[in-house]
């Protein structure tokens, strides 16, 4: 891999051999682990396996957590604030909120694999950046955003597809797509998500705008369908078609940003690659 590197540095394929060999290991360690183990303790847990010379180093990771009588509220050892009503509030999680996030972030199952959960730990781990917002009920919740910067990924499609790489301004800083919202409780010091609403379900500014728009009923129940059917839109990102996104993104709230604000504690956030997520040879 390092040799086509060095032929052909536009072969972004190849640049992707490293975070293969990376890998290879965790995920022939996870695959010996029952799925039912593996729910029990992740993503909220993380493990790491690196080669150093001719040794394995496992570094073991997890979220911070508060226990009370309502449940678990697991956070970020970096323990990231928003505001709500004047007052700073750190930022977690339910574990059902966790969950829906991993599927917005790498659908189940890929991020019950060793590279998928790199991904979603450190997304978790490393995410400063929530803005608060109020729902179309009136509930208070949070809004967040995750990188789509890199060609080799499918999250590149939110620029191709709805902010359009035209629009693309490098001065404004690097582009995130919004994952959703999360309405909140608060538990103490804490503003606790109790799941992830994703744009265009009920309640989000999406679809407030929806239903005020001018459109004809059969096509407002179409996006809506695109929006909220998890097997319509998980065949959609199949296909690459955001057009029900790319329609909230010009006629609601934008689906694309662009920031030099620190949305994360590290460059990326991530801590290793998931190759599910990685775009295939055209």
């Amino acid at each position: 891999m390092a040799m086509v590197r060095k032929e052909d540095p536009k072969n972004v394929h190849a640049q992707l051999g490293d975070i293969f060999w990376l890998l290879v290991v965790g995920e022939a360690v996870m695959r010996k682990i029952p799925a039912t183990v593996l729910e029990r303790f992740l993503p909220m847990n993380d493990v790491e396996f690196l080669a150093i010379e001719h040794r394995i180093l496992v570094n073991f990771r997890s979220l911070l957590r508060f226990t009370s009588p309502w449940g678990t509220t697991y956070y970020s050892r970096y323990k990231p604030t928003t505001e709500f009503n004047g007052k700073e509030y750190v930022v977690g999680f339910s574990k059902e909120a966790i969950k829906r996030v991993c599927e917005r972030i790498v659908p189940y199952p890929y991020w019950m694999t060793y590279g998928g959960l790199g991904d979603v730990y450190a997304y978790l781990e490393h995410c400063q950046y929530f803005e608060p917002c109020t729902l179309g009920d009136g509930g208070v919740a949070f809004t967040f955003f995750d990188l789509c910067d890199d060609r080799r990924s499918w999250n590149y499609s939110y620029v191709e597809n709805v902010l359009g790489v035209g629009n693309l301004e490098p001065r404004k800083g690097k582009p995130y797509y919004r994952v959703g919202y999360c309405p909140v409780v608060f538990e103490r010091e804490f503003a606790k998500a109790k799941t992830l609403l994703l744009p265009g379900y009920a309640k989000t500014p999406e679809c407030e705008a929806l239903d005020k728009s001018a459109l004809p009923p059969e096509e407002k129940a179409r996006l809506r369908s695109m929006a909220t059917n998890s097997e319509v839109a998980a065949h959609l990102m199949k296909m690459n078609d955001l057009s029900a996104i790319k329609w909230f993104h010009e006629n609601a709230v934008p689906q694309v940003i662009q920031t030099d604000k620190p949305v994360f504690v590290y460059h990326l956030g991530r801590s290793r690659g998931s190759s599910p997520r990685v775009r295939e040879p055209r």
